[in-house]
């Protein structure tokens, strides 16, 4: 089954999936990073788990570890966030 929703912002990269946790975690245009439950969302939208604001243009995939979520874009410098709150570590 295929959904689709629409951002608050625009998306210039594909999101970065997590194995098990089954998030999506989506840079934005707009400077934010957000993770989205993947099996949990509506055709009301997704479920968003969590979404935190770095800064710049977000134009590349983010890198997820084991516990860890690394976004890096223009103007941006590399924001470094926990992988299960999003805050900036």
């Amino acid at each position: 089954r295929t959904r689709s929703w629409a951002t608050s912002g625009e998306a210039r990269t594909g999101p970065a999936a997590v194995g098990d946790q089954s998030l999506g975690i989506f840079p934005l245009d707009a400077g934010a990073v957000v993770a989205v439950d993947l099996l949990r969302g509506t055709q009301d939208g997704p479920a968003v788990a969590w979404r935190t604001v770095v800064g710049g243009v977000l134009n590349r995939p983010p890198l997820v570890t084991a516990d860890s979520v690394y976004a890096a874009g223009d103007g941006a410098g590399v924001a470094r966030l926990d992988l299960r709150t999003g805050d900036v570590r």
